[in-house]
């Protein structure tokens, strides 16, 4: 079975009952990992090679949805603001007469005209969704409204045709319920729309086109064809001039140029590019000319991995969405029920008009809102992930922001992400050969130290080593072009080894050459983020490989009281549980080393700059080089998750209070369908305030 993540836009969803339908039909059908969101009309899940799509999309097309064309749910729907204006046009004058004693509004052959084309509207835009609802045994909320609106309409016939031309005509309550549902659908889709701008922003940075350069063999010609980008495979030689964004990543392999890189850092500080040097997918060459080579293709490449880690984070939903799915189901049906209920009883034992029992039934349908139980979570989701985004936290799902909201202890690795490390060749006298040996042997690593280091030796040669093995939390084994044995790290890298005062050691065949330390600094936002996990009543732990002195200083330094030294990546782990069992916990990390305890805590976070294996274990990625952006990570989570359950409330406690005041005749059909409309208006503000969050703005 192959587990490609697949993404379908599905036309047709009109509240949660459609989505969960639509669930339904994707799982049967055999696809795993299902998560569809009504916000964004859209469907995730995993491929299954045995299972044919054909046949999948047409069980969803005889369920009455349609599967378009991937990302069409992130355009703004233009058909759907046309048939609102064209019904809010006719609906008016309808509205209108309600006030004003004009004779030729009061004509029912004038109501009719400016009615029907709002019913047919109403039809075409609900019907097949109501009609494919009804079919497949369950209701939704497109049964609701052509409910409401034919039985308004037709009541009005009836009566127009009888003879009764005022007080029995309700045309202006079947445009009034069409119209004003559109509007609700109107504004849900623009604030959707707005809430997907940060991806929508991301995408557009995909460059479609790329020049692929070659050389002809036969005359030595150098030849440049345009391409489409995702004809682009690894390897690949690609000319980049002033002006282009570049297609995908890979490195320069000939030439200069000035790179933009702000869709990274934040900052749109111009950086020169030299050959050899990293270029990432995405960036604009704002000067110079280049041949660089492909890397990864553009479905591989960091800015794709962005795209998708938001689209997933936008369709993984916290664990109240399985009690709104369980409401959902069943609340159609239950809408139906007190809507009979009270037709039945106004006629049967209060003895009102036929009129005004339908009236009182229409209203119960109309005012209902399951689309409120739909969007209350993922229009808050998706305004707090695009929000995040925008100041480079990347969430890889919805259920890690939740456990960063309900975290209660902090662990944190000190090298590298609470402090720097600075190492300067001057501060050591070494000869050439001891140099060149430890930057030879750092550059098979990916520790922070070991970057400091290599960057700091540029200027030594690079030896030619085999045999290279790393020892998570201790150091670098390898032989050299004589088939010495060279060891760098810690003391227990070697057997019997000579003792040592040093953090880093070099051996040769096992005897003692030099040991260093390096100079540590505090890390931008360390301070700042300690606070504020203080002023929140987090406990911070450090939880470290290095030794205890070391690690005491930066807990000073820091304020940090508990602090566990010399952990190898095992203990770590261990840490990890005994701190799990006490509640909520997150990981702050960055090496080889801990990547198990990142995705042992309830939820990981790793830099930017980490090892690929640390980001991929990771669940939350902070993308510039600045860890007081985890404080604003939390605030924002904190935030997302308080809108989810205001939302959620507002949607029960709406539906709660209308249904019973419909029922009872205080609302009547028309203002039942603005009250409806109101309700969805209400979720929609309160997501958008999301991105009135102050954030600072943070730096590489």
């Amino acid at each position: 079975m192959e587990n490609n993540t697949c993404e379908w836009s599905i036309d047709g969803m009109t509240c949660q009952t459609c989505s969960l339908n639509v669930k339904k039909v994707l799982e049967e059908a055999g696809y795993t990992e299902v998560k569809v969101s009504l916000a964004t009309k859209s469907a995730r899940f995993n491929l299954n090679s045995k299972v044919n799509e054909k046949q999948v999309k047409n069980l969803l097309k005889k369920s009455g949805y349609t599967v378009l064309t991937a990302n069409k749910g992130l355009t703004s729907n233009k058909n759907l603001a046309l048939k609102f204006w064209i019904t809010a046009i006719l609906t008016a004058p309808l509205l209108i007469h309600m006030w004003v004693n004009w004779h030729w509004l009061h004509q029912a052959f004038v109501q009719f005209i400016l009615a029907t084309p709002v019913f047919i509207i109403g039809w075409q835009t609900f019907g097949r969704g109501a009609f494919y609802s009804m079919k497949k045994g369950s209701t939704n909320m497109d049964v609701l409204i052509l409910m409401g609106a034919t039985a308004a309409y037709s009541y009005s016939i009836v009566n127009w045709i009888s003879g009764d031309m005022h007080s029995m005509l309700y045309f202006e309550t079947t445009a009034s319920i069409i119209c004003f549902v559109l509007l609700g659908e109107f504004i849900e889709d623009r604030s959707i729309h707005k809430t997907n701008e940060a991806l929508r922003a991301l995408m557009q940075l995909q460059e479609p086109r790329a020049k692929l350069w070659s050389k002809n063999l036969q005359n030595g010609q150098i030849e440049i064809h345009e391409i489409e980008a995702a004809q682009i495979a690894p390897g690949d030689r690609l000319q980049i001039n002033t002006g282009d964004r570049i297609a995908t990543d890979g490195s320069v392999w000939e030439g200069e140029i000035v790179v933009d890189e702000s869709m990274l850092t934040g900052e749109s500080n111009p950086i020169l590019k030299k050959m050899g040097d990293p270029v990432t997918g995405g960036t604009m060459v704002m000067d110079g000319s280049a041949v660089m080579k492909a890397q990864n293709d553009i479905k591989n490449n960091r800015l794709a991995h962005i795209i998708e880690l938001m689209k997933q984070a936008q369709s993984d939903l916290p664990p109240i969405q399985k009690l709104a799915d369980k409401i959902s189901a069943w609340f159609v049906p239950t809408v139906l029920i007190i809507a009979t209920i009270v037709l039945l009883s106004c006629l049967l034992f209060l003895h009102y008009s036929f009129a005004d029992s339908i009236l009182r039934a229409i209203a119960v349908m109309v005012i209902s809102c399951p689309c409120a139980m739909g969007l209350a979570t993922p229009l808050a989701v998706m305004a707090g992930v695009g929000k995040a985004s925008r100041y480079g936290i990347l969430f890889k799902g919805n259920q890690h922001m939740q456990a960063l909201a309900d975290s209660k202890t902090w662990l944190m690795d000190k090298t590298g992400t609470l402090t720097q490390n600075s190492f300067n060749p001057k501060d050591f006298n070494w000869n050439e050969e001891q140099f060149s040996l430890v930057k030879s042997m750092e550059t098979h690593s990916s520790h922070p130290i070991a970057k400091a280091i290599v960057n700091a030796l540029k200027e030594y040669p690079t030896l030619v080593l085999k045999n290279i093995q790393e020892v998570k939390g201790e150091g670098l084994k390898a032989k050299d072009s004589e088939g010495r044995k060279i060891c760098l790290g810690t003391t227990a890298l070697v057997e019997n080894a000579t003792a040592s005062a040093f953090p880093i050691n070099l051996y040769i065949d096992g005897v003692w050459q030099l040991g260093f330390s390096m100079e540590e600094q505090l890390k931008n936002g360390a301070v700042e983020l300690i606070r504020y996990a203080k002023s929140k009543n987090i406990k911070v732990v450090m939880l470290s490989g290095d030794k205890k002195e070391r690690c005491m200083r930066i807990a000073n330094l820091l304020g940090i009281e508990n602090v566990l030294a010399e952990q190898k990546p095992e203990d770590k782990l261990v840490s990890i549980r005994k701190y799990r069992d006490a509640g909520p916990v997150a990981m702050l990390g960055d090496g080889v080393n801990d990547a198990p305890a990142l995705a042992a805590a309830h939820v990981g976070i790793s830099i930017h700059a980490s090892t690929a294996t640390a980001m991929e274990s990771a669940h939350i990625i902070l993308m510039h080089d600045d860890i007081a952006l985890l404080a604003d990570a939390h605030a924002i989570a904190k935030s997302t998750m308080r809108t989810i359950y205001t939302n959620f409330g507002w949607a029960l406690l709406y539906n709660i209070v209308a249904i019973p005041a419909a029922a009872f005749g205080f609302i009547a059909p028309l203002w039942s369908a603005l009250s409806m409309t109101g309700s969805d208006v209400v979720l929609v503000i309160n997501s958008l305030a999301l991105n009135l969050i102050p954030i600072k703005k943070r730096k590489k």
